[in-house]
Formats: structure tokens, sequence, C-alpha cells
């Protein structure tokens, strides 16, 4: 019976183990956004200091071109709407000078078609 006993107290003790073993290979359902938060966190903590600066230095990185990307955006934004109204204002330009240009064609209409078709 003891033989019995030390068997069944063996498997019980292999199975602890080998469960034991999981649950410590597992984070905990809490630590998992406590990992994300720390990847996303410029404070990130290393035990050697140059590792540290080159991290900290990766973050800065990483902001700046950040804050260059969404610069650059509005920066285009703005001169493709100045670009547009230049290009409005051109074309109307344009359409004013041809008006004028067609009115003046004829003869004797306005004053510069008068004046030169006295010419």
């Amino acid at each position: 019976m003891s033989r019995l006993t030390n068997g069944i107290a063996a498997t019980f003790v292999a199975f602890g183990l080998l469960t034991s073993g999981a649950a410590f290979a597992e984070q905990p359902a809490t630590a998992a956004p406590q990992v994300a938060e720390a990847a996303s966190a410029p404070a990130t903590v290393h035990n050697d200091p140059i590792v540290q600066k080159r991290m900290e230095i990766r973050e800065a990185n990483r902001e700046q071109r950040a804050q260059r990307a969404e610069a650059r955006k509005v920066f285009r934004a703005e001169a493709r709407e100045a670009r547009q109204q230049r290009n409005e204002s051109v074309s109307e330009s344009r359409n004013r000078a041809s008006a004028a240009l067609a009115e003046s064609a004829q003869p004797g209409t306005t004053q510069a078609g008068a004046a030169h078709t006295a010419q």
C-alpha cells in the first residue's frame, strides 16, 4: 500500500511540477498591459546605462520623426491650397484678359476699339 501511495504521490508531484513550470512561464493577464505600456513608455529602465541612453535616444528620434511628419503634412496641405488659389486667380485673370481682347477686337464697341481703329 505504501508503494501505491508513493506512486500516486510521485505522480502528483510530477504533475504539480509540470503545471507550476507552465504557470511560471506564462505571464498573468495583468502583466500583459504592463509590458505593452512599458514598450510605449519612453522611460523604460535598463540595467546598462549605455543601453538605457540608446533607448532614450531612439524614443526621442521616433517622437521627432513623428513631429516632422505631421509638420510636413500640414505644410504640404497649405502649399496645395496656396497653389490652388493661385491657379484660380491666374485662370480668372486670363479669362478677363481674353474677354478684353475679344471685346477690343470688335471695332467700335469700346473706347479701346475706337482708338485702335482710329490709328
